[in-house]
């Protein structure tokens, strides 16, 4: 039994080992600074895109990521609120900060937008919910006559989170992770207006993630519900490296050995 003990502590030193620094990366953009809300209409375009934790998220001309602490709520139609409502988390049923005491979040706009993970992580989780804009006019008329509301059986608007093997969203795609932000159904509506939790351990080993949009609202030119997306929390986990995974395995076939040797000289006795 002693030797038993023995094998058994030298596999969990083994493994422990291997488990060094792999504490999960939780993307919370806190340390960065938001983009100025009175940029009006113009909010998106020459968007630079920004870093953190070794992560880069896409920018670009009416696309991308930018970071934000905007509070500003939806009470108004189609694009006419200015940028405030457009990167307003729609948290706790009206505009808020990010998840628990956070103040800042990130919020993605159009299907060209990416983010590219740090080498030897992998996509765990992130909270996602609506901006403010796109909550309101899920709920209500558009003034302005241009989007129009959840208000049939089986409607629904959703964003996909999808992994990639190269940076950029090229490569293969891995795997994708869907979440409805608002549909119709049994004659009422639902719309995400809190933080939920969006599972990404679908995705794989991906380099990178990209956004892909679908409504019900859609005209000649595409999608007419605005497509943003509120994101905090992206959570990384480390992928495990191919030599912790073998000094693992070769530390419990040690391990295993020297049980058994000791076992054959006991019974030998």
């Amino acid at each position: 039994m002693k030797a038993f003990s023995l094998a058994l502590a030298i596999v969990g030193v083994v493994v422990v080992a291997g488990q060094v620094a792999a504490d999960p990366l939780v993307l919370d953009f806190e340390s960065l600074t938001p983009r100025d809300t009175a940029l009006g209409a113009n909010f998106w375009a020459g968007n630079p895109g920004f870093e953190t934790g070794g992560a880069t998220f896409s920018g670009g001309d009416y696309e991308g990521f930018v970071v934000s602490s905007s509070t500003t709520t939806g009470t108004s139609g189609y694009l006419f609120e200015g940028s405030a409502a457009e990167i307003s988390a729609q948290s706790n049923g009206g505009a808020g900060g990010g998840v628990g005491e956070s103040t800042k979040f990130a919020v993605g706009y159009n299907a060209t937008s990416f983010v590219n993970l740090p080498a030897g992580y992998r996509p765990s989780s992130v909270y996602a919910t609506n901006v403010a804009t796109t909550a309101w006019l899920l709920a209500n008329p558009d003034p302005n006559n241009f989007a129009t509301p959840l208000s049939q059986n089986g409607q629904e608007f959703s964003v996909t989170f999808r992994g990639w093997s190269l940076p950029g969203a090229q490569g293969t795609q891995l795997g994708s992770s869907k979440f409805v932000l608002g549909s119709y159904s049994g004659g009422a509506a639902s719309i995400v207006n809190a933080w939920t939790l969006v599972d990404l351990a679908s995705l794989g080993d991906a380099a990178s993630i990209d956004l892909m949009f679908a409504s019900y609202d859609v005209n000649q030119h595409g999608i007419v519900t605005p497509t943003y997306v509120a994101i905090d929390n992206l959570t990384l986990t480390p992928v495990p490296e191919p030599s912790s995974i073998l000094l693992a395995a070769c530390g419990g076939i040690l391990a295993l050995g020297v049980w058994r040797r000791r076992c054959r000289r006991q019974w030998a006795a």
